[in-house]
């Protein structure tokens, strides 16, 4: 099993648009990827580059999970599929933690899920904060700007990371209880 997650910025609205609208939007970046093989420590990919085990995972068929999966599977087929040439991943290689945690009652969202599961594993609220400053524009004299700084960058990164952490000890909660 394959988890990612993904952080980005746009000028367009993703709460207004919807997940394909705002993949699809030309001001979308990807600021970077994490990924993480079942217990292995997650990875980050900042850039164009996909590694090759990510690549081979998928041609061979391989699971594909992430949290609320529609958001990474838009940003997937239309910026990693259509600009960086990454391979696709068949509708049937995607997995939803969230989705796995709604069919058995659970808090969908990546904050209360693993607290209501009792996990080890938790969301960055710190790092949320920071995320949300710099997936959107802000006002400046100049019109809208980015917030650009180096620090945040790296806790954004950090979040990143602990977010592939938690979605996967959600999935592996469900896996252990429910043998899924």
């Amino acid at each position: 099993m394959l988890y990612i997650d993904f952080e980005t910025r746009s000028y367009c609205d993703l709460t207004a648009s919807g997940s394909w609208r705002y993949a699809q939007d030309p001001t979308t970046e990807i600021l970077c990827m994490a990924y993480a093989f079942s217990d292995t420590e997650p990875k980050l990919v900042i850039g164009s580059e996909l590694p090759d085990i990510v690549a081979l995972h998928i041609d061979m068929g391989g699971i594909v999970e992430a949290h609320n999966a529609m958001f990474e599977r838009a940003l997937w087929e239309s910026i990693c599929v259509k600009k960086y040439g990454w391979p696709e991943i068949k509708p049937e290689q995607w997995r939803c933690s969230a989705a796995l945690c709604a069919r058995w009652g659970v808090p969908r969202d990546l904050k209360t899920a693993p607290m209501a599961l009792g996990l080890q594993e938790n969301k960055d609220t710190e790092g949320r904060a920071i995320m949300l400053q710099l997936s959107k524009p802000r006002k400046t004299k100049g019109g809208l700007a980015y917030v650009e700084d180096d620090t945040k960058l790296k806790k954004l990164y950090d979040y990143c990371l602990q977010d592939v952490r938690t979605e996967r000890a959600i999935s592996h909660h469900f896996t252990q209880v429910f043998g899924l």
